[in-house]
């Protein structure tokens, strides 16, 4: 995932140019895929490259995928921005696998949480039964 977002940051400078001059550029990205996110459960595990994404934005008016791909796409938007990012992946039941990923981008000193799968309300909802860190 790291390798994605860093690889589709120069495809999405168009994206966030729409952002970049504002107050919080990182809160127009998050508001853009938000309003153009669709979630798509997925039964063999695939992550959707940013720039899949963007052409199904450009093409289709939204972008759709599970967690892993939302959270590469904005983690790829956040380096285009300019903001260090990572990944935050969560377990919520015993067990070896992860069930859930988000993306923290650095603003101000401070790591900011983004998840388009869940209400905005829920973004800050601590879940820490595991977790694991992957920075970008």
């Amino acid at each position: 995932m790291a390798e994605l977002a860093r690889a589709g940051s120069p495809e999405l400078r168009r994206l966030v140019s729409l952002c970049s001059g504002g107050e919080d550029p990182l809160g127009c990205l998050d508001a853009i895929i938000r309003d153009r996110y669709r979630f798509r459960d997925e039964w063999n595990e695939v992550v959707r490259t940013p720039r899949a994404m963007l052409d199904d934005l450009e093409t289709r008016g939204f972008v759709e995928g599970d967690c892993d791909c939302v959270s590469t796409f904005f983690c790829a938007g956040a380096l285009a921005l300019g903001y260090p990012c990572r990944f935050v992946a969560i377990k919520t039941e015993d067990g070896p696998d992860f069930a859930h990923v988000f993306t923290e981008a650095l603003e101000s000193g401070r790591w900011r949480r983004f998840d388009a799968t869940v209400p905005l309300s829920l973004v800050d909802v601590e879940v820490e039964y595991g977790r694991f860190v992957q920075y970008v």
